[in-house]
């Protein structure tokens, strides 16, 4: 969030809303829904994102990995992702 403080503060414009997207982009850190309810997940850096991926048997390396992701945990219970 830092940027986007430093960004409004100095040009003086309001940062878009981010909705459930977290700041750094990253599609490996947001709310998933899973059959239960949402689930939030954060794995920011190119480890976790690695880790996380070979958990749910996905290709972390994918360009669309933040949508597979969404994906495979759409039909799962929480406790099971």
């Amino acid at each position: 969030m830092y940027p986007m403080a430093c960004a409004a503060l100095t040009t003086g414009n309001e940062p878009p809303r981010m909705g459930n997207d977290a700041f750094t982009g990253s599609p490996g850190s947001r709310f998933f829904d899973c059959t239960d309810g949402p689930l939030a997940v954060g794995a920011n850096t190119p480890a976790m994102r690695a880790r996380l991926a070979a958990a749910l048997g996905l290709d972390a390396a994918a360009p669309d990995f933040g949508d597979a992701l969404a994906a495979a945990l759409r039909d799962r219970p929480r406790d099971q992702a």
